[in-house]
């Protein structure tokens, strides 16, 4: 029974690369498009203008964009996350873009998820790296150990959040025993996403860099292109190993 099970997420993996292109996946993108079309613009032009106007005007434009960015920067956590979750839930299509009901459950609480889970992962690696910048240790290896063990456990951490709702989902006696439960398939996955992070990196620098204007386009429309198959490869991850890893059992 595990071995079909492994072999149901293996099939289903490939299926991830065309998932942001499903239902209203594609419409999302186009409003990406759109919206770092808008912002490159607007640095554009804000760049121009505060070059002749009072510094005093050209601090205030440029907290107010600070600002918007922000916000934009709190939504795209809260989709990412839905989608993981609506991907563990059973849906194959990408969901719309999240509502807002409270700031502090729809926009902030998401974020917080994320940094709590890379906080949680990587911490050590961040104390090893802070005993040898101040000589407290003279040998890295335990860092680069922490790093690869952060590495493993941040995955499975960002899904436990998503599926226990909030930080109970950090715990180590729940993430350690789920990621040898399902091992083998646990690692494809981790390959796979450090794949993709890979080519967003590549591409985006790419894009960024040799392409003027349309190329920041391009690069944040890859970036979210490629997050959404992350989180849809983490929510297969559970969704085919939920009984497996009896969370709740």
């Amino acid at each position: 029974m595990g071995e079909e099970r492994d072999q149901s997420f293996f099939s289903r993996l490939p299926g991830a690369f065309v998932y942001p292109f499903k239902g209203q996946g594609w419409a999302i993108i186009v409003a990406g498009a759109v919206f770092f079309a808008l912002l490159g613009l607007v640095r554009f032009i804000v760049t121009a203008l505060t070059s002749w106007m009072h510094p005093y005007y050209g601090i205030l434009i440029r907290l107010s964009i600070w600002a918007v960015t922000c916000v934009i920067g709190c939504i795209l956590p809260a989709y990412l996350l839905e989608i993981l979750a609506r991907s563990a839930s059973g849906e194959d299509e990408p969901p719309d873009w999240p509502s807002v009901t409270t700031w502090w459950e729809d926009l902030l609480m998401p974020v917080f998820l994320i940094l709590g889970a890379a906080a949680v992962s990587f911490l050590p690696a961040w104390a090893c790296r802070f005993a040898l910048y101040y000589g407290l240790m003279d040998n890295a290896a335990p860092m680069w150990v922490f790093i690869a063990v952060g590495v493993l456990y941040f995955p499975m951490a960002l899904i436990g959040v998503v599926i226990f709702d909030g930080l109970a989902g950090l715990n180590p006696i729940k993430v350690f025993p789920a990621i040898t439960k399902i091992a083998p398939a646990y690692l494809v996955a981790c390959v796979m996403l450090a794949i993709v992070m890979g080519a967003w990196v590549v591409l985006g620098t790419f894009l960024w860099r040799r392409i003027p204007v349309i190329g920041s386009i391009l690069s944040g429309v890859a970036m979210l292109y490629f997050l959404m198959v992350e989180m849809r490869i983490l929510g297969l991850l559970y969704r085919v190993h939920e009984k497996r890893l009896g969370w709740f059992a």
